[in-house]
C-alpha cells in the first residue's frame, strides 16, 4: 500500500460497490460503542432488482452476526437511520431527511441503554430499543451483504469505537472536518479507522492498529468503489 499525500474518499455506484472489514475487538451489541463517518449520499434512484433499495434502505456500515443480530447504519426512506440487522426494528432515525450531493458527518452512539444519532455535531434522533446480543463477526461498508442495499454516494474517515463519544467530542470531530488526521480521540477504544487515502489496490488500511483492514469489493474491480481524490 502507498501514500501520495492526497486526500481520497470511496465512491460507491449504488448498484454493485461494497466493502468488508476485520471485526477483531469490536463491540458487543448490548456495550457501549460509536460507528461514525464522513458521508455524501448521490442524488440517484435506486437500482432495479436491489430488494434493498427498493424498500428504501442503503447500506453505509453494518455490523453483524450473519443475519440473526446486528445493525445497519444507513439511509432508509431518505433519512439517517439504524435499525436492527434481523428484524429491520428502528434503533434511531434522524427527524430530518439527510442531505443530497452535500458532505456530512454522521455519529451513532449507544451507551448501554440509548440509542443516538448525530448529523454534523447536532443531535438527531434519540431510541431506547434493546439491541440484539450476538458479537457481530462482518463489516460491511456500501452493501448489507455485498448483493442488496447498496449505497450511492462517497464515503470518508470510517471509524468505530468500543465507547459512547460524548456530545462535545462529536461536535470537535465535526469542526475539524474531513482531514487525515493523525490525532484521535480515545485512541485506546478506537477499533477500525478507515481514511481511503492508499494510491490504488484492492485494501485499505485499518489505522487503528487492530489490524481490521477493509478489503473493497471482495477483490473483484466489478465492486470495487472507486477511490477519488479530493480536497478536504
Amino acid at each position: 500500500m502507498t501514500y501520495d499525500g492526497k486526500n481520497r474518499v470511496l465512491r460507491f455506484d449504488g448498484a454493485a460497490n461494497y466493502a468488508t472489514s476485520g471485526t477483531a475487538a469490536f463491540p458487543f451489541p448490548t456495550d457501549p460503542q460509536t460507528v461514525a463517518l464522513w458521508v455524501r449520499p448521490a442524488d440517484a434512484a435506486p437500482p432495479a432488482g436491489d430488494s434493498g433499495a427498493a424498500n428504501g434502505m442503503q447500506t453505509l456500515v453494518s455490523l453483524r452476526k450473519d443475519f440473526d443480530s446486528g445493525l445497519v447504519l444507513g439511509l432508509r426512506d431518505g433519512a439517517f437511520e439504524v435499525w436492527s440487522a434481523y428484524n429491520k426494528r428502528t434503533f434511531v432515525r434522524a427527524a430530518m431527511p439527510a442531505k443530497k450531493s452535500v458532505w456530512q458527518y454522521l455519529a451513532y452512539t449507544f451507551n448501554r441503554s440509548v440509542h443516538r444519532l448525530y448529523v454534523d455535531g447536532q443531535p438527531a434522533g434519540e431510541g431506547d430499543t434493546e439491541p440484539s446480543n450476538r458479537t457481530p463477526t462482518t463489516a460491511w461498508l456500501g452493501s448489507v451483504n455485498g448483493s442488496s442495499a447498496f449505497f450511492a454516494g462517497d464515503m470518508d474517515e470510517v471509524r468505530v469505537y468500543t465507547a459512547a463519544l460524548s456530545s462535545s467530542t462529536i461536535a470537535a470531530q465535526t469542526a475539524r472536518g474531513r482531514v487525515r488526521d493523525a490525532s484521535i480521540e480515545q485512541p485506546d477504544a478506537l477499533v477500525l479507522w478507515l481514511g481511503f487515502d492508499e494510491v490504488s489496490g484492492f485494501r485499505a488500511l485499518d489505522r487503528s492498529a487492530r489490524n481490521n483492514e477493509a478489503l473493497l469489493g471482495d477483490g473483484i474491480a466489478a465492486h470495487t468503489p472507486e477511490r477519488v481524490v479530493l480536497d478536504p
